[in-house]
């Protein structure tokens, strides 16, 4: 199983820098906090202006199954996972102290980033508004308190690095866009009969179609925007080229991917790894490795 470093990027507002935020994580590690059904710990460690990050899932499961061959036959086995002991699921990140712009490592099944984004939206909501409560007490005319209330309305974001030049030539070269779909993680439903949904709902899909009359240059520069929020779990373009030939895009495709590693390398060298020494296991060393290889790219901001 590949394990992929993908390009990620993390905001927040002025009031309280993103720098701020995660020196707090690194003082309040989150432990054992149930989020997406799961349990999840993120431990945080600042070093050479960079922040790094050890995220840890781990699943309610007693057995797990293995499929093996024996005598020639195939057979299914169940294990017991040992005793005080859970499954557990690990990624590791980087980002640039000054502009949020890093290394997001990631495998099938692990916790995705939109997981780990929303997450940290939550918890930064908490610490946003533990600082304001804090003003507010000392504050003492109404329009004083007014205005704090008005200063803490910054939140989390977060997005993929996406090889903008690879999708934007794509979507280029198309002669026609005929659809644009995505998937967000996300729980605004606007339309009154859904309502009931969102309670039960972990994501919504929402589907674009553009008729041939639909202005080919308006259209991709309306996808352009859409994309650059980059909170998509999926995204699927359809469209036609010069020829008459049917192309798909899907965004997943045109991530920014910065290395690769086997699993089972990965593993083997996080055996007996205590979470608060992460920032010295060997797979930290290769991912800051990495990083300072990159670091024009993550220490430079996003334009446009």
């Amino acid at each position: 199983m590949k394990v992929k470093l993908h390009g990620v990027e993390f905001r927040t507002g002025s009031q309280v820098p993103l720098g701020v935020f995660l020196d707090y994580l690194v003082e309040n590690p989150i432990k054992g906090y149930e989020f997406g059904g799961f349990k999840r710990f993120v431990y945080v460690q600042s070093k050479d202006g960079y922040y790094s990050g050890l995220v840890i899932t781990t699943k309610d499961i007693r057995q797990f199954i293995e499929l093996m061959e024996k005598d020639g036959e195939i057979e299914i086995n169940s294990r017991d996972v040992s005793p005080n002991s859970e499954l557990a699921e690990f990624n590791f990140f980087i980002v640039n102290s000054k502009t949020g712009r890093g290394l997001y490592q990631h495998y099938y099944h692990s916790c995705a980033l939109n997981t780990l984004g929303f997450m940290f939206r939550k918890k930064f909501a908490e610490f946003s508004k533990s600082i304001c409560n804090r003003e507010l007490e000392a504050a003492k005319k109404e329009k004083d308190k007014k205005a704090i209330k008005e200063k803490y309305n910054d939140t989390f974001d977060w997005n993929y690095i996406c090889k903008k030049e690879n999708f934007e030539k794509l979507l280029i070269n198309m002669a026609r866009v005929k659809s644009f779909d995505f998937t967000v993680a996300t729980l605004n439903v606007d339309e009154p009969s859904l309502t009931p949904l969102s309670g039960m709902a972990s994501r919504v899909s929402q589907s674009y179609g553009f008729d041939k009359q639909a202005s080919l240059s308006s259209v991709v520069s309306a996808i352009k925007k859409a994309v650059a929020g980059k909170l998509f779990d999926k995204a699927k373009l359809v469209g036609e080229d010069q020829h008459g030939e049917q192309q798909v895009i899907f965004l997943e495709d045109n991530l920014e991917v910065f290395a690769e590693f086997e699993f089972d390398e990965i593993a083997e060298k996080m055996k007996s790894l205590h979470p608060q020494d992460f920032n010295d296991s060997w797979f930290m060393k290769k991912m800051q490795s990495t990083y300072k290889s990159k670091l024009p790219f993550f220490s430079t901001p996003i334009k446009g």
